[in-house]
């Protein structure tokens, strides 16, 4: 029962076995802490064994490349409850450069656990590495933006290597005060993210007290408002050598075994007409995800014969028909929502993966007044009119969104939704959506900031009457 499929029986399983602290159970009951559902209650369940056994279990999991994603994952989140030395050094083991999420979640989980018992001084040269180590990263980041030419087919390198540094600037914050983990970094973090320039000479200020003064000349040009190009020449100074040769960068971006680097970086390459570097790619280095057996279809497709040098068999999606839009152009549509707008597109990308193309004629219905509401529709082209009889009571053109609160509330229909010419709109069905939520957690906050914002909005509104 402890490895049963629905959540609600696991996590009886998991409170009898709490009760019973029969030690032969605890390799089943880690089992469980890959699974959000019964994380919470496998973490609680543990804590009726001794801590030694459960490390011990941890360490076997942790070691063995076999161990799944996800289960190491929720092994590293439990390990911050086990604040000791060698819940310390197996962390440290963890701290994986090429799998970012995974290292944010290590550097968390330590800082978790010096907040209850310091990180010894013969750990403090390993921690300094990787300070330079994540600096190093930013800066190159910033680099490769730095090198994408300003035009509209960056648009998804351009998010993609944005959201890499919001992802990887706040660890770098936090394993800086790993040695004084009470320092409230958290609340420094959120300034940083804020950009106010107001509040920077307070930040540098609490800098100067926090970093070395080796460690502040490389993090603080990456928080202060400088360019682009002041920010390499600070680089450069630190670390020798950043990226010069942005087509070396695709070419390895390309051969990246991250799916969604690897097919924004050839979308990039077709989008901006590089055939030069297509055509000198490995092929047997590109990764053949779906994501980019769908790119070379629809371009094989598109172009033919031209493109003879691709080798179509490895590439070939295996579908009878491709839609109007691609996973890509469907994520591209979807960041221009203000629902979806502060979502990373990689993660978005996943909303586009359940979003349903819909056309209708002019004066169609969409929903009308009443009707159970399980899905939202985004206007791709055309306009919608929403009213109550005769009664106009807004125009939708493209980009705009409708019918979230009936997605998100399960409540009705409030007004008639019709087309007023020939229209194509996405259409997100509510259990897909939800499914997607569930595993995106940055998706269902950014849908919670937003709706947040606007009852914010709404109550200072009333308060202004």
């Amino acid at each position: 029962f402890l490895s049963h499929e629905g959540d609600i029986i696991s996590n009886a399983a998991l409170t009898i076995a709490s009760k019973r602290k029969d030690e032969t159970l605890i390799p089943a009951v880690i089992t469980n802490l890959a699974i959000p559902k019964t994380s919470l209650q496998a973490r609680q369940t543990l804590e009726q064994f001794s801590d030694e056994l459960v490390l011990d279990q941890f360490e076997i999991l942790i070691e063995s490349e076999d161990t799944l994603r996800k289960l190491r994952l929720g092994i590293i989140r439990a390990l911050r409850e086990y604040p000791d030395d060698r819940a310390i050094d197996l962390l440290l083991t963890q701290l994986n450069q090429t799998d970012q999420d995974r290292y944010n979640e290590v550097v968390d989980a330590l800082l978790a656990v010096a907040r209850i018992h310091p990180i010894g001084e013969e750990k403090k040269d390993r921690i300094t590495e990787e300070i330079r180590a994540m600096a190093q990263k930013l800066y190159t980041l910033n680099e490769n933006i730095r090198l994408l030419p300003d035009d509209e087919n960056r648009f998804l390198m351009h998010d993609h290597l944005h959201n890499e540094i919001q992802n990887t600037l706040p660890t770098l914050l936090k394993l800086g005060v790993l040695n004084v983990p009470d320092t409230p970094i958290e609340t420094y973090i959120h300034t940083v993210k804020s950009g106010d320039p107001a509040k920077l000479p307070f930040l540098l200020e609490f800098f100067e007290n926090i970093f070395s003064k080796d460690e502040r000349d490389i993090i603080n040009p990456l928080i202060e408002q400088i360019s682009l190009e002041e920010r390499r020449e600070v680089g450069l100074v630190h670390f020798g050598k950043l990226p010069d040769d942005l087509n070396q960068e695709l070419k390895d971006a390309v051969y990246s075994p991250h799916k969604w680097h690897s097919v924004i970086a050839l979308d990039y390459l077709l989008q901006s007409d590089k055939m030069d570097v297509i055509q000198s790619l490995d092929w047997e280095q590109v990764p053949a995800s779906k994501a980019n057996q769908e790119l070379f279809t629809r371009l094989i497709q598109k172009n033919g014969t031209n493109l003879d040098f691709i080798p179509s068999e490895r590439f070939k999606l295996e579908v009878q028909e491709l839609s109007m839009y691609s996973t890509l152009e469907k994520t591209i549509i979807l960041k221009s929502v203000d629902l979806f707008k502060s979502i990373p597109a990689e993660n978005l990308s996943r909303v586009a993966q359940i979003t349903e193309e819909v056309t209708y004629d002019a004066n169609a219905l969409i929903f009308a007044e009443g009707d159970y509401g399980d899905s939202l529709f985004i206007v791709v082209d055309g306009n919608v009119k929403i009213h109550k009889g005769e009664q106009e009571l807004a125009m939708l053109g493209k980009g705009t969104c409708l019918g979230e609160m009936a997605l998100l509330d399960d409540e009705p229909r409030s007004a008639d939704a019709t087309v007023t010419e020939d229209s194509t709109l996405f259409k997100i069905e509510q259990e897909g959506f939800y499914e997607v939520m569930g595993s995106q957690s940055d998706i269902m906050e950014g849908i919670i900031k937003l709706l947040t914002g606007r009852l914010r909005v709404a109550n200072e509104k009333l308060m202004a009457k």
